[in-house]
């Protein structure tokens, strides 16, 4: 793995407090979705890869944030815990 500035990883260690904070109820999922979103925009580089399956984990937590009323709870809870699990191995990965 590339190895990372201490902007970046301070930014990846950041979101995965936020994910924890999240699996620990400290925070709702309005508020890990706008965190991550901002603290993967003032990453300083980001491989494209990278970015690409972050977003499409994050694009899941984004969709059910905006459509939530709409779907059953147990379709929620797991879309949702796949999703942050998926992104915290991301995050791991890219801080080895």
């Amino acid at each position: 793995m590339n190895k990372i500035n201490e902007h970046d990883e301070k930014q990846l260690n950041l979101m995965f407090k936020r994910l924890l904070s999240f699996e620990n109820k400290q925070v709702d999922l309005s508020e890990l979705v706008r965190s991550l979103e901002s603290l993967l925009h003032s990453m300083e580089y980001v491989t494209e890869e990278w970015e690409e399956k972050f977003l499409n984990e994050f694009s899941t937590l984004e969709s059910i944030n905006a459509e939530m009323p709409k779907m059953k709870k147990n379709e929620i809870e797991k879309l949702i815990k796949d999703a942050v699990s998926n992104l915290k191995k991301l995050i791991e990965e890219k801080l080895r």
